[in-house]
């Protein structure tokens, strides 16, 4: 993965990965915050300096979406349920079941 600074025509920073990316998502208004759901149902946070840590859910991901306000990274995927990381404690919430659904395709 790399990210590009188009303004300054530089590269700002390269990261190497383990396994395929599902979905990637900015923590932060810029390029110094990223959280990265991989294939493996692994979600790796990033920093500027690098990856900072990675977090293994509960089963196989496709979307994630973040909540800037209560500092929520949800995670969903081919299940009826919504696993919802707490990134300011740093521990998983109670997931939000989905009536009627097999599967949540995206998040919002």
């Amino acid at each position: 993965v790399r990210i590009f600074e188009a303004r300054e025509l530089s590269m700002k920073c390269s990261r190497g990965l383990n396994c395929e990316v599902v979905d990637l998502l900015f923590l932060s208004e810029d390029w110094k915050k990223l959280a990265i759901l991989m294939e493996d149902r692994v979600v790796e946070f990033h920093s500027q300096y690098g990856r900072h840590h990675r977090l293994r859910v509960p089963k196989a991901g496709r979307t994630l979406e973040y909540d800037t306000e209560s500092c929520v990274l949800y995670v969903a995927g081919s299940w009826n349920e919504v696993v919802r990381i707490d990134l300011e404690s740093g521990e998983f919430k109670s997931t939000i079941a989905m009536q009627g659904m097999d599967e949540v395709n995206s998040v919002a």
